[in-house]
């Protein structure tokens, strides 16, 4: 503990002594806000007026707001919490006058409330757990109650906080769980599992109704909700990582950018506020800076000296149900149906038609159909007279004639085979009386698993005896049926 209070009391000295924070530049290529720091900031979220909070190693800022919009200049930014203890993951309370924050100021990491005025300006703080867990990423909803996350690593579960202080867990599943967001209107939930984003739905009484993976495959590192909660922002890490907006299902996703940031969506849905995410360290040295806590780190200046924030313009909603154009043009009625009657037409001629008295008799029907197609009134009737000319087409091929035989493992199956070639007009109308039906009441393999069922036949003897039923079979049964016809 006392190596880690003079950490951060340098740490603090250090960031006077460097003057941050800068104001803010203007990124000519795009147009975006860009602040350009010594150090990271992490888990930014915007309040219902607007206002940005954020942490800059271990302490929570709040900017003011000018315009309507989060104010980034040196002198608009307040630091609402100081001191050696390590404060994280600031959500604002609904009404905008609190902050809820994760710290470890009175020993274990704990959830804390501080209360602030429009300025910024601190009015009371509390602590609201004592959990010998760390209880991290807090959430809260219009009516006071926080959902956050219990426990590191693979112990870490999705824990409920009511208003009047009660505490239950919501979301015990394997492996572990993090991120939890409520929505705008706190009727759904969004949380990060393993590398899958997932959207939990409340029913009247509170408790979950669904819970279904929108996102995956992917290795989601964060991830916010649009104001309007239809939509998400996440963000990816990796080989390409990126920060994406989708659908609240997931069934889709657009790339805005590619960085690997922590976002958050303004209240207005005008802006989203980008915060550049640390590169994650090697897994086995993932607490550098030794404060004894894997997520805080790199409590001291990023590699290249520069820690990047932007906020850049929200993209619009998404048109996926748009108002259709109604197109019409205006073409002659008998020119049009005499395409659709030439196409069918020759269609047919070129597969089936194409020489002999087929040809001829197909030219005919012609001859005959096409000007009723062409006086047709409507599209049914033009469907009418194609079907009659189809009906009444000459045959693909010529009748069958010689022998046919019927053979199945039932007699219903042989009845039904004789069914249907009775049916067939012209094709059986031709064939000689000399059919012959083949009765297989028992085939050989149906009547060795009969057998080796019964006697409890192991499956080499089972083989065997298939093998010389097959064979019987081959030789005598079928030579004699063959000879009978």
């Amino acid at each position: 503990m006392v190596r880690r209070t003079m950490v951060r009391t340098l740490l603090i000295a250090g960031l006077v002594a460097i003057g941050w924070p800068p104001g803010p530049a203007v990124n000519a290529a795009t147009g975006s806000q860009e602040t350009e720091l010594r150090t990271w900031i992490r888990s930014p979220a915007y309040g219902p007026d607007n206002r940005l909070v954020f942490e800059v190693n271990g302490d929570i800022w709040v900017s003011r707001t000018r315009r309507g919009q989060a104010d980034l200049r040196a002198d608009k930014i307040i630091r609402v919490t100081s001191g050696p203890a390590w404060d994280r993951d600031p959500a604002w309370g609904a009404g905008g006058d609190s902050i809820v924050f994760a710290s470890d100021r009175a020993g274990g990491t704990n959830l804390w409330r501080v209360m602030v005025d429009s300025n910024g300006r601190v009015t009371g703080t509390a602590q609201l757990t004592a959990s010998e867990a760390p209880d991290t990423q807090p959430t809260v909803a219009p009516d006071g109650t926080i959902v956050f996350v219990r426990g590191r690593n693979a112990t870490a579960d999705i824990w409920r906080r009511t208003a009047d202080g009660d505490e239950q867990p919501l979301i015990e599943a394997d492996g572990v769980e993090s991120s939890p967001v409520f929505s705008p209107d706190a009727s759904k939930l969004l949380y990060i599992a393993g590398r899958a984003i997932h959207v939990v739905t409340f029913d009247d009484d509170g408790e979950i109704d669904e819970d279904d993976t929108v996102i995956s495959g992917m290795t989601v590192a964060d991830a916010a909700w649009a104001p309007d909660g239809k939509r998400i922002v996440f963000s990816t890490r990796g080989g390409s990582p990126g920060v994406y907006v989708a659908p609240e299902d997931g069934r889709f996703s657009n790339l805005l950018t590619e960085a690997s940031a922590s976002p958050a969506w303004s209240s207005d849905g005008s802006r989203i506020a980008l915060a550049e995410l640390a590169p994650a360290g090697p897994g086995y040295n993932g607490d550098p800076d030794r404060v004894g806590d894997r997520a805080v780190t790199d409590i001291f200046s990023p590699p290249d000296d520069t820690a990047r924030f932007w906020i850049i313009d929200a993209p619009a909603p998404f048109a996926t149900e748009p108002e259709p154009l109604s197109i019409a043009v205006r073409t002659d009625l008998a020119a049009h149906n005499g395409e659709a009657f030439d196409r069918v037409w020759q269609r047919l001629a070129d597969i089936y038609f194409t020489a002999g008295e087929r040809e001829v008799e197909w030219v005919r029907l012609r001859d005959r159909f096409r000007p009723q197609a062409l006086a047709a009134e409507n599209e049914a009737t033009l469907e009418d007279v194609i079907h009659s000319m189809l009906r009444v087409r000459p045959t693909a091929r010529d009748a069958a004639t010689g022998r046919a035989a019927v053979s199945s493992a039932h007699p219903i199956a042989t009845a039904a085979g004789l069914a249907l070639l009775a049916v067939c007009g012209v094709i059986v109308a031709d064939l000689p009386r000399n059919v012959m039906t083949v009765e297989a009441f028992m085939p050989t393999a149906i009547n060795v698993v009969i057998l080796a069922n019964i006697f409890h036949l192991d499956a080499r003897l089972a083989s065997g005896l298939w093998l010389w039923n097959t064979v019987a079979f081959c030789l005598i049964i079928l030579p004699v049926l063959m000879w009978l016809w």
